[in-house]
């Protein structure tokens, strides 16, 4: 393909000069979806038949020049299947196809979520550099400042680790609990970092590794990093209040009391203000981020993993959770690829069929 041709792309053209893009007919000016059906409609009969479809398809979701190894003739089946439920898509029907699929493929609405960019993590009691991995938990610091800079997110999250002192996750408590019959280990040979399982208020089993203490509730170990570019309008999500509960994912499930900053009182208010992706980056890539970004798949966000801005703990289980997190749907990505992404000037196939399923869930 010449870059002649590349030039050809409507919605390329249509990303970059969007406030242009109006064609004169008989009632005045086309809307966005009437001008794009007739571009696609090659032989203007008003119905786009599977091939100005796929074409149409093609254009869409191609980053680079291989499109038709990124997107198939059985990908395009099945948007027909899933959102038309034909064959052939005619003017009217193309109105829900825009409005449902291609629009949100366009213009996305994105946020950054930074997971845990703490002193613990960094230079504290659970620092990454004496962790198996050795790595420099404070090297995703200019990164993410990168981001937060350059890229136009709709709205940026960052998320602390705010554990109470009893908190059940922390070596130093183990003693304060019963440990259930299940446990592998007993409480008089456990030592840390080792999983364990302890005895809730009802006697049900609780998994749990047993960490050093991190993260106390104002305590310095539990601010952000000092360098971390923190913007006045940004959402702070605080997790793991609960002493008896451990939350490593931000968008965790169950509420924890009295606290409405995570959980699903974020995932609530990134829905009410129409967020369809998720950038998610931190500290570490194997546990907290890990999570966040398979519940962020299991809730239907559009969910993007900025590896260079992340760091982990264990090289093994960070490639368990990266095969966890691909087999979800997610993304993994660079930095230099965020703002095209932002922007709706590379658009990838995958999180394209997140777009179809929240359509039909």
């Amino acid at each position: 393909m010449t870059s002649s041709a590349k030039q050809e792309n409507f919605f390329d053209d249509f990303v970059t000069t969007r406030s242009k893009h109006t064609v004169e007919n008989g009632n005045g000016t086309a809307s966005e979806e009437q001008r794009c059906f007739q571009f696609f409609d090659r032989d203007g009969d008003g119905i786009l038949n599977h091939g100005e479809f796929h074409h149409l398809c093609c254009q869409l979701l191609s980053s680079n020049d291989d499109c038709d190894q990124q997107w198939t003739n059985q990908d395009t089946d099945k948007v027909l299947q899933l959102i038309v439920k034909q064959e052939e898509v005619d003017e009217d029907k193309f109105k829900n196809v825009w409005k449902s699929w291609i629009k949100p493929i366009l213009s996305p609405k994105c946020a950054l979520l930074v997971v845990d960019v703490q002193n613990d993590f960094i230079s504290g009691s659970l620092a990454l550099k004496n962790a198996p991995a050795k790595q420099n938990g404070e090297e995703v610091v200019p990164v993410i400042n990168r981001l937060i800079e350059t890229v136009n997110f709709d709205k940026v999250i960052f998320s602390q680790d705010w554990h109470p002192d009893n908190h059940i996750s922390f070596y130093k408590n183990r003693h304060i609990r019963n440990f259930h019959s299940s446990s592998p280990i007993a409480a008089e040979e456990a030592k840390l970092i080792d999983t364990v399982v302890f005895a809730g208020h009802n006697g049900e089993p609780i998994e749990q590794t047993l960490w050093p203490a991190h993260c106390v509730q104002h305590s310095t170990g539990a601010q952000l990093h000092k360098d971390l570019q923190v913007e006045a309008n940004h959402i702070r999500a605080r997790k793991g209040t609960n002493p008896e509960h451990d939350s490593y994912s931000v968008l965790y499930p169950t509420p924890e009391p009295n606290n409405n900053t995570s959980g699903p009182a974020l995932v609530k208010q990134l829905k009410q203000q129409g967020i369809t992706d998720l950038y998610i980056c931190g500290l570490a890539l194997d546990i907290c981020v890990g999570c966040t970004v398979l519940d962020a798949c299991r809730l239907g966000f559009r969910t993007i993993v900025v590896e260079d801005a992340s760091r982990m703990l264990d090289e093994d289980r960070t490639l368990k959770m990266k095969r966890k997190m691909k087999a979800a749907g997610c993304l993994v990505v660079t930095s230099n690829e965020v703002s095209d992404m932002v922007s709706g000037l590379v658009r990838h196939p995958k999180l394209a069929h997140v777009t179809e399923l929240n359509i039909i869930t």
